[in-house]
């Protein structure tokens, strides 16, 4: 899933095609949470949009459900959803990365799952509520190391699948939302002050290798340094190495610890 996110991002490189006139003025941080306001980008530019949808046949700007992810395997089908769906009102989310928690030692951890050296564009749905536009996040099944910390992840799309999302639209969405870009996302853990969406600024982007959590065997599926754990029993990263121990063992920090270079 993704339920917090941060979008302070400026280097957009190969996104300005897309992505030409972010952030269009509208603030943007680095703990977004459910029920802000938030800039998406829609097929006429960036415009601010409510994060977690609100159905136009809602009787008030708000919803008695969770909206702010949508599953991209019943979306078409849902009450809340369809509409948006129907009438192919796509959107991209850009984010410099995302934010997911494991529960370790009866504490919630989060880490911060990015593309070294590029942003990230979640695929979206909007909707109109007389003059306010709200959104949802499209959601899959988590794939390849990400599963290490959630089973679900938002879709992420390329510069060229973001252009025809936005572009083409729900009609070609079966060949459009088939992507690889999980494959290139990292992650490592970062201070609990996110854990508070009133904390904001750069340093809740920061690594914090003091928290890397124990997770007991079978707890969790088998748990490697994302992918990379070593025969001699150390699970070794670009700079920090965690040993195995009798009892468990150490959630992956990431293997690179480097701050995303798109902040602004």
């Amino acid at each position: 899933m993704c339920g917090r996110f941060y979008n302070n991002i400026s280097a957009v490189h190969e996104w300005m095609e897309v992505l030409d006139d972010w952030p269009a003025g509208y603030e943007t941080g680095y703990n977004v949470a459910p029920t802000q306001q938030v800039p998406i980008v829609t097929g006429d530019g960036t415009v601010p949009a409510r994060w977690g949808m609100i159905p136009a046949w809602s009787k008030e700007f708000r919803s008695k459900y969770s909206t702010f992810n949508a599953r991209v395997e019943s979306v078409e089908k849902s009450p809340l959803y369809r509409g948006a769906w129907k009438h192919s009102r796509t959107c991209l989310v850009p984010a410099g990365g995302y934010y997911e928690w494991v529960t370790a030692t009866g504490k919630k951890l989060p880490y911060l799952l990015h593309k070294p050296d590029d942003l990230l564009a979640f695929a979206g749905l909007w909707e109109p509520w007389e003059e306010h536009l709200s959104f949802t996040i499209l959601t899959e099944d988590a794939r390849g190391e990400l599963l290490n910390i959630h089973n679900r992840m938002p879709v992420m799309l390329d510069p060229n699948q973001a252009r025809d999302w936005l572009k083409h639209g729900t009609a070609k969405a079966e060949s459009i939302l088939v992507s690889n870009v999980y494959q290139s996302v990292a992650y490592y853990s970062v201070s609990t002050q996110v854990n508070n969406v009133k904390n904001q600024g750069p340093e809740l982007i920061q690594f914090d290798s003091t928290l890397t959590p124990m997770i007991k065997k079978g707890s969790r599926p088998d748990v490697t340094c994302a992918g990379r754990e070593k025969s001699s029993g150390l699970c070794e990263t670009s700079s920090v190495q965690t040993k195995k121990r009798k009892r468990g063992r150490r959630l992956p920090v990431l293997w690179s610890t480097t701050v995303p270079r798109s902040i602004g």
